[in-house]
C-alpha cells in the first residue's frame, strides 16, 4: 500500500467518524498525561511512551514489542514529523506539542486519564 493510498484510507476513516484503535487512544491518553506539566512542547522517549501505553492497556511487556509502532501512530495522528524526531542511544525521541495532543483528543472524543495512573 502506498503512502498516498494509506493517507486516503485514513482520511476516509476519519470522515466516516471511525474511532481510533485501542492502542491509538492509549497513545493519546499517555501523551496527554506525560505533557500535563508542559503548556507547549516536550521531548518524549518512544520507550517511555510505550511503557505508559502498556500500563494503560494492562498489557505484559511481551505484548507491546519494540517501540517502533509508536512512530507510526504519531505520524498517523500528525503529532510528529522528521523535524520533531531524533535518535538517542536507546531509540527515538519525539517532540510532542501539548496543544496538538489535546486537539486530537477533542476531535476523537478521547477521555483524559485520571491522575491516579502514576
Amino acid at each position: 500500500m502506498t503512502a498516498i493510498s494509506q493517507a486516503a484510507e485514513w482520511d476516509e476513516q476519519t470522515s466516516e467518524g471511525k474511532a481510533l484503535s485501542e492502542r491509538e487512544e492509549a497513545v493519546l491518553q499517555a501523551l496527554e498525561y506525560m505533557t500535563r506539566n508542559s503548556q507547549t512542547e516536550i521531548w518524549i522517549k518512544a520507550a517511555d511512551l510505550r511503557d505508559k501505553v502498556r500500563e494503560l492497556l494492562g498489557y505484559d511487556k511481551d505484548q507491546m514489542g519494540h517501540a517502533q509502532w509508536i512512530g507510526h501512530i504519531l505520524n498517523r495522528l500528525q503529532l510528529t514529523d522528521r523535524n520533531r524526531r531524533k535518535a538517542y542511544t536507546k531509540g527515538q525521541m519525539y517532540l510532542i506539542q501539548r496543544p496538538e495532543v489535546t486537539d486530537m483528543m477533542r476531535r476523537y472524543a478521547v477521555e483524559s486519564i485520571a491522575a491516579s495512573h502514576e
